[in-house]
């Protein structure tokens, strides 16, 4: 899988469901994580995950909505949290944000000291 076209987008988020949207030039599945992240270090814990729901909408062109849910009852609020998506194509193997080269250098989706994409959830 070679071709992300757009994305990962955070469409929305909450304490029972975080939903993140994707685009690929080629049939994927995408699979994602949501952890508990902190500036300037790269411990992360886990707190839970899902799958997309994919649709193709043209000749190469898939849609892709991965709901992330937690792992326990909600996802933590007032606290930091990232995300992190793999996308497997039809040959099997699966990339994650830094394997397309996402989360440093010049085309990075993080704020600055994080090791992910992040986002806070208000109470």
């Amino acid at each position: 899988m070679d071709k992300l076209l757009a994305g990962p987008v955070l469409r929305r988020s909450d304490s029972r469901r975080v939903l993140v949207w994707t685009a690929t030039a080629e049939p994927a599945t995408v699979a994602g994580s949501v952890y508990r992240v902190q500036p300037r270090t790269t411990e992360m814990d886990r707190l839970g995950g899902g799958s997309a729901q994919s649709v193709q909408i043209g000749r190469s062109l898939w849609v892709h909505l991965a709901a992330l849910v937690p792992d326990g009852d909600e996802f933590p609020s007032d606290t930091w949290l990232g995300y992190d998506i793999e996308v497997t194509g039809e040959d099997g193997a699966g990339k994650t944000l830094a394997d397309f080269g996402l989360l440093s250098g010049r085309h990075s989706l993080t704020y600055e000291g994080f090791p992910l994409p992040s986002f806070f959830l208000r109470r």
